[in-house]
Formats: C-alpha cells, sequence, structure tokens
C-alpha cells in the first residue's frame, strides 16, 4: 500500500472527526541515508505542528533505517508519524453481536436430509506459489467438480508456475487463472489484500452460483470426497467455519503481534512499535484457513456495518492478518450466532521445529508454521473426525508415498501417477537467477550425451530440467526441444566398517540449502559449486549415547574441519556445517563419520567449478552422474531414441495429469 494510500486514508479520519486539515508537506533529506526527516501537519487547533522522528517509538526509527527504498523509508515515516499524532486508530468499535462476548460453539454433528437439503456450491480460492506443479495438479483433480468454481491466484514471484497452470482455463469453464497476482508473503498485508480482492470479484464479477468460499494452498489434500465435503456443508447451510486458537485471548495478542503496527514494504513487514487496541470489541485469531457463507462474505465486502469498515483500518498495519482479521468481524457482528469453531482442515504442527523464527529475514516477528505430514502418520490422517475435510502440509518432494496412500484410501483405487515425483529446477524461460556454474554442468552432462551416443543435437538446447524422486533424490532429467535424459545419481556412501556401525544410525545426506524444520536438502539438483556452503544431515534412532566425530578432507587430502559432538540418548538428527573458506577446491571432496573414535562410514561430495577444464569437468560430472535412460517426444531427432517419454516409468510426460482429469 502506496504512502498516497496512507495519507489519503488519514485526511479522511481527519474529515470524519470534524478536523479542517489545511496542509500536509514532507521534508525528506535528499539521501534517505540519515533519516532525518520530518512530516507537518496544520490544522485550526495545532497550527504547524511537527512529528520529529526521534519522538516515534524506537522500533519505527529503527525500520525506517534498516528499509532500502527511499519509498519505504518514507511510507514507514508517514504511517508512524500519522499514528503518533493520534487519531488514525478508532478509540472504541461497536460491537453489534447480540449474543453476548462469545458467541462462537463447537462443531455437531447433523445428519445429511436429502429431501430438504441440497449439497453446497464452493468457491474455492486456490493460493498457489512455487513450482511444484504435478502436486498441484493432482489436487485439483481429487477436488474437481462441475458445479464448484476454482479461482487460481498464483503468487507475483512464481510466473513458471502461474504459465503452467494457465491451461486449466482453457479445458474448464468454472476455472479462472487470475492476472491479478499479488505478492503473498508470510505474515503480510497483501494477503489480506488478495482474499478480500478476491472475495469481490466472486461477488460481483464471476457469473457463477457458489454458497461457500473456501481458500486452499497447494500443500493441502483432502482427506474427504467431494461428496461428504458438500453435503457437510449442505447440512450446516449459513454456518461459517473459523478455527479460534487454542490459548487464551492475552496469550494470542502477545504472540500474533496484534497489539503492534505493522507496514509491509520492500518485501518486508517492518514493526513500528506498539499500539492501543480499541475499546468494544473482542479480538479472536486463530487459522487464516477459512470456509466462509456468502452472505458473510457479502456482508464482509459490501456491508456499511462501521465495524467492518474500522477493523480493515486496523487490520492493514496487523501481522498474519488473514488469522485474525475474519474471526473478529464474525465474533463481533451482526452474524456472531453462524460462528463453528472449525476451520475444517487437520494441521500438523510441531512447534518444536516449526517455531524457530524462520521468517525473520522478512518479517520483524517470531512466527510458526507447519511441518509436512509424512508416510508414518497415515493412520492419523485416516482416523479423523468428519469435520476435518482437508490436511496439511503435504510435499511431494519430501514424501510423496503418504500423497499416493492416501488418494488410494480416498478414491480406493491406485493412483493413476507414478510413485516418482518430478518438480522443475529450471526453465529457459523462467530461471534468469539460476547459476552459471550449475547450468554449466548439466551442459557438460549433455555433451557428454552427445559424445556417447554420436548423434548431431546442434538444434537442441537445455529448455527445462526436473528433480526426480521417490523416497530420496534419484536424480535429474534434462529436457531440450525433443528429448529427455535420465541421469542419475551415483551412490556416493562407503561404509568402512559394518561392525562399527551404531545400530542407531539411519542415513547421512550432504547438500545445501538445509531446511531444519523439515530436515531435508532444499537444493533440489543437487549440484555443488565452489561457492556453495555445504553441510552433512545425520539421521539417527534413539538408543545409547554416542560420540560422533565428522571429518571434511578437500580433494588434495587435507583435513579443512574436524567437528566431535555427544549424539544424546533422545537426539534424532545431527547437523554440521564446517567454517569455509571460499571459493572451496573443485574436484572430490570426502566426509568421514565416526562413532566413538571408529569411523565408519565416508561420503564423496563433488565440487565443481568452470575452472578445472572441459575434460576434468566431465570426469568429475561422471563421479557424480551415472546415465539411465533417454525418450523423445514430438518426433525423433538425430539421435535415434526408439522410445516415447510418455512410455517410460521415470519422464513427467508419461504423468500427465491433465489428460487423467
Amino acid at each position: 500500500m502506496g504512502g498516497f494510500f496512507i495519507l489519503l486514508i488519514y485526511l479522511l479520519h481527519m474529515v470524519i472527526a470534524g478536523i479542517a486539515v489545511k496542509e500536509v508537506s514532507v521534508a525528506i533529506n535528499s539521501t534517505l541515508n540519515q533519516v532525518d526527516f520530518n512530516l507537518e501537519f496544520a490544522t485550526p487547533f495545532s497550527i504547524g505542528q511537527t512529528c520529529n522522528i526521534r519522538e516515534l517509538p524506537s522500533d519505527a526509527i529503527h525500520a525506517i533505517n534498516r528499509a532500502t527504498s527511499r519509498s519505504c523509508k518514507q511510507e514507514i515515516e508517514q504511517i508512524a508519524c500519522t499514528i503518533n499524532r493520534g487519531g488514525y486508530y478508532p478509540d472504541y468499535i461497536q460491537n453489534t453481536c447480540p449474543m453476548g462476548l462469545d458467541p462462537a460453539r463447537d462443531y455437531e454433528h447433523k445428519d445429511w436430509d436429502g429431501s430438504t437439503m441440497r449439497p453446497a456450491r464452493i468457491f474455492y480460492l486456490l493460493q498457489l506459489h512455487g513450482r511444484a506443479v504435478q502436486q498441484i495438479l493432482r489436487l485439483f483433480r481429487l477436488i474437481y467438480h462441475p458445479v464448484h468454481f476454482y479461482y487460481l491466484h498464483v503468487d507475483v514471484n512464481s510466473d513458471y508456475l502461474h504459465t503452467a497452470l494457465l491451461p486449466l482455463q482453457i479445458k474448464y469453464d468454472n476455472v479462472f487463472v487470475t492476472n491479478n497476482r499479488f505478492r503473498t508473503m508470510w505474515g503480510g498485508v497483501t494477503l489480506l489484500e488478495m482474499v478480500l480482492s478476491v472475495m469481490t470479484e466472486a461477488l460481483w464479477d464471476i457469473k457463477w452460483e457458489w454458497d461457500y468460499f473456501m481458500n486452499l494452498s497447494g500443500a493441502d489434500f483432502p482427506l474427504r470426497t467431494n461428496q461428504e465435503l458438500t453435503r457437510l456443508l449442505g447440512a450446516n447451510m449459513g454456518e461459517n467455519f473459523l478455527k479460534p486458537s487454542s490459548t487464551d485471548l492475552d496469550t494470542f495478542i502477545k504472540k500474533q503481534g496484534i497489539s503492534h503496527t505493522f507496514v509491509q514494504c520492500d518485501n518486508h513487514m517492518w514493526k513500528l512499535g506498539p499500539r492501543k487496541l480499541p475499546d468494544g470489541v473482542i479480538f479472536e485469531g486463530g487459522s487464516d484457513w477459512i470456509s466462509l457463507h456468502r452472505d458473510f462474505v457479502e456482508y464482509v465486502i459490501s456491508a456499511d456495518d462501521i465495524i467492518v469498515r474500522e477493523l480493515e483500518v486496523f487490520y492493514r498495519h496487523t501481522l498474519l492478518p488473514v488469522e485474525s482479521f475474519f474471526h473478529t468481524v464474525l465474533r463481533n457482528g451482526i452474524y456472531c450466532h453462524t460462528f463453528v469453531k472449525e476451520s475444517l482442515r487437520l494441521i500438523h504442527w510441531n512447534h518444536r521445529l516449526g517455531c524457530n523464527c524462520q521468517y525473520k529475514h522478512i518479517v520483524d516477528w517470531c512466527g510458526c508454521s507447519p511441518n509436512n505430514l509424512r508416510v508414518d502418520q497415515l493412520r492419523k490422517l485416516i482416523d479423523q473426525p468428519e469435520y476435518l475435510v482437508f490436511a496439511r502440509k503435504f510435499e511431494s518432494i519430501v514424501d510423496n508415498t503418504v500423497i499416493n496412500m492416501l488418494e488410494s484410501h480416498l478414491t480406493s483405487q491406485q493412483p493413476q501417477l507414478s510413485n516418482l515425483y518430478t518438480e522443475s529446477v529450471y526453465d529457459r524461460d523462467f530461471s534468469p537467477e539460476f547459476t552459471p556454474k550449475v547450468l554449466l554442468v548439466l551442459n557438460t552432462l549433455f555433451d557428454i550425451y552427445h559424445n556417447k551416443n554420436q548423434c548431431n543435437t546442434s538444434n537442441d538446447v537445455i529448455t527445462e530440467v526436473y528433480t526426480v524422486r521417490n523416497e530420496k533424490r534419484l536424480g535429474l532429467i534434462i529436457q531440450t526441444n525433443h528429448m529427455q535424459i535420465f541421469y542419475t545419481y551415483i551412490n556416493p556412501i562407503i561404509f568402512f566398517d559394518h561392525e562399527a556401525t551404531p545400530e542407531r544410525f539411519k542415513e547421512v545426506i550432504v547438500g545445501t540449502g538445509l531446511d531444519k524444520k523439515e530436515r531435508i536438502f532444499r537444493n533440489y539438483h543437487d549440484i555443488l559449486t565452489i561457492l556453495d556452503s555445504p553441510e552433512v544431515l545425520l539421521n539417527w534412532e534413539q538408543g545409547s549415547q554416542l560420540v560422533i566425530s565428522i571429518d571434511w578432507y578437500s580433494p588434495s587430502q587435507e583435513l579443512i574441519s574436524h567437528f566431535v559432538t555427544k549424539l544424546k540418548s533422545t537426539w534424532s538428527v545431527v547437523f554440521h556445517t564446517p567454517d569455509w573458506v571460499k571459493p572451496l577446491e573443485p574436484g572430490i571432496w570426502r566426509v568421514d563419520i565416526g562413532s566413538n573414535n571408529v569411523h565408519f562410514i565416508s561420503v564423496k561430495v563433488a565440487i565443481f567449478s568452470s575452472e578445472i577444464g572441459e575434460e576434468n569437468l566431465k570426469m568429475l560430472a561422471n563421479e557424480k552422474f551415472d546415465f539411465k535412460e533417454d525418450c523423445y517426444f514430438g518426433y525423433q531427432n538425430n539421435c535415434k531414441i526408439t522410445k516415447k517419454c510418455k512410455k517410460t516409468v521415470w519422464s513427467n510426460k508419461a504423468n500427465d495429469v491433465l489428460k487423467v482429469l
């Protein structure tokens, strides 16, 4: 939200308050590197009153100093000065709920009566980002029904995904892939702006009859069939499903940061300082996954009720606004009697892993996020009560087996897709940030293939690269204009002493982009270069305490790092990252793992560089990758490949989800 819009809101508030605003002027230090500018307001009551930045809360001053762009610095200062002067936030909001202070009630089962009830029609908002096309299409296939409407919003930073999903709206009249895209960062105000914008379109622009507005992410998966969901909503027609927090109100307000002002700009949520909550209303909140009846959605979007409009102003500067805005409006407004305390979702929380301030780089706050569900939790998923219709989070790239088994349970048949999961890690048109050194390795693999097969593919270029996984990283698919080449990873692990291997030991992985919450490496192509910082991940069973050693040896056999730690009986994971000095030496590194002073396993790690020459680069690539199979699509090229990609078990061309819808 731009600074001009903020000032416009302020002016409207002043007019409503009966204050004549004569002049609004901003004096800005020309460099904006040294923050020393003022916002001046002149009224009949205080001619020439000035907002001095030194009078602002320390959080606001700190935010101005850290913001990188001129416009963001100015927006933060304008809002902070306006709020500091008073009158921006309402002091009191009238609670119009006729049922008292806590009208929300628990979910109660209602029998389906087909003679008096009808199944609900759903307006799905799919909030999408990333590159997991195969998983998203799989979700779409399971929830699709001609009576519902599907609005796909793809984050503005996910152009690859947006383009990949456009065929859906060509194939189906009840699918819309919007071009009105927001930057929906975690905790950001733009997420609420996006949801309200889509609600407005759903009511007035999209000509489709619907009863319920439900948002889903690409990491959701159904636990119930379409019939079960539509009958559940039909039996509860008019109710609104929102999950409140399990904590008391004061704790929730404190943990969510509701009593602080936030501003979103420069792709960051800046904390500006504390604020007083308005009297009259009781703040509520919990899950941001909502199932709202059309009547309530229309009330939120178009009603003249002052509670809605004033809460909108308040939530324009609130962290995680979707987790609280609709809850608070519903609890305090005229539809409070329709508040059912369920989101219809099972959300998998592991606070020990998911609450480690992992969003501090984009938000001035410590937040939590749910963990992925895995195959060992399948029974938990199947045994849930009827009102838990969806579960989250799932990532096929983390555990595809649980999704396969859940779909089999849901449909009573084997999934039509392979157990292998493919996801794009590079696209020629949508990956400008792809590391040139990594692309060089991929082109080297392509050259090796050319030379081995003695074929002329001078017109072929790499257009896309996919990672291939099942329970583990399997390899890469290199795609050109008309062919795919499947390279698998060569097993880098060497056991030196099986008898010395602790019974607790499960696996060792070396990579980059470690996600400590999910305990996987997010560098999906698994190509390491001299500018990377490799890390080791050790997974263990629980058992007796051990002393673990991790030694890193360079290609010239120099010991670069020696690390020793105690593995307690209850620990299941060990991470280690040496203090690297860049650039690393190119070649084959070795990581030795020991237990109680006995070396039992080694891992070979290939570190690539463009500076080692073409032949050495090919030798190194052959140490890392092994050619598995090739296939063609479209037409056969000069390589005379005999197998079509759709006839393979590994190609994503054989798993075209659109064709099985």
